[in-house]
């Protein structure tokens, strides 16, 4: 049970909140890669949340990776089931949904590496020092489009393929 909600903004980066993108690698989960502002830094600080901060790109530790994982079925703080995945909002001035930084509609596409967003998190008393958190929302502020890479390895050229094994 989520003893408080907090928000954290900061810049985006690989998103994964889309249901097809459950990661399964070890524990299943939704998540996101958050650099934290230096407000958000202080509130992480200030609440104890318990993600490791790696380095950002100028070397500062303000990255962190904050998750929703679904093999529990608990309800957040948007009375959602966390076995589905965090919301994804932009800011949108027609938008339907009500959000402290504006009017917003939900998100349907991916979100490009670079997006300004702020994050929805629970967190939770634990049997540690630290806070345990849950990825409630993701509210993008500015959105960057994923671009795909066309250079994804694929050889287009039709070139006959030779068949012939070496040894």
């Amino acid at each position: 049970m989520a003893t408080e909600t907090i928000y954290l903004s900061g810049e985006l980066s690989w998103v994964k909140a889309k249901a097809d993108k459950l990661d399964t690698k070890f524990r299943p989960n939704w998540s996101t890669n958050l650099d934290l502002d230096a407000a958000s830094l202080n509130t992480f600080k200030e609440k104890k949340v318990g993600v490791k901060l790696r380095e950002n790109d100028a070397g500062a530790l303000t990255m962190g990776q904050f998750r929703r994982y679904a093999d529990n079925d608990y309800k957040d703080s948007d009375k959602r089931s966390t076995k589905l995945p965090p919301r994804v909002l932009v800011l949108d001035k027609n938008g339907p949904i009500k959000t402290a930084l504006g009017q917003a509609k939900l998100y349907e596409g991916v979100i490009g590496n670079g997006s300004k967003g702020q994050i929805k998190l629970d967190i939770f008393d634990t049997k540690y020092p630290t806070k345990g958190h849950r990825l409630v929302s993701i509210l993008v502020t500015d959105l960057v489009e994923y671009q795909s890479d066309d250079n994804s390895g694929v050889d287009e050229t039709n070139a006959p393929l030779d068949d012939e094994i070496p040894f």
